[in-house]
């Protein structure tokens, strides 16, 4: 949480992995967390987009931000930074984790 360089190379591999359509990610805030954990991580989504976009193919990164805006980070401030860099956020871990299956899913999943 404090030190993000691992996760953010793991999230600009996966744009590059011809496997991975759709990344799921929580940004966790509060005190002991990154000082600004989204504009963090959102090089690292950027790269992974700009990736599978080379490649031709879709590539989506949800996410969810696990605080309030009384933490130091500020809530609003952090889901801003996310959609900035692309990502779709989503109010709970349970809705995006859903939505991430039904883009894993594919439109003929209906």
């Amino acid at each position: 949480m404090i030190d993000p360089s691992l996760r953010n190379a793991a999230v600009a591999a996966a744009g590059a992995d011809a496997q991975v359509g759709v990344l799921l990610v929580d940004v966790v805030l509060g005190d002991g967390a990154h000082a600004d954990p989204a504009a963090a991580l959102a090089p690292a989504v950027l790269a992974a987009r700009a990736s599978a976009g080379r490649q031709g193919r879709p590539f989506h990164v949800i996410g969810h931000v696990v605080g309030t805006d009384q933490d130091p980070q500020g809530l609003a401030r952090q889901e801003a930074r996310l959609r900035e860099a692309g990502a779709l956020v989503c109010p709970s871990n349970r809705l995006a984790a859903e939505l991430a299956r039904e883009i894993a899913r594919g439109p003929d999943a209906r």
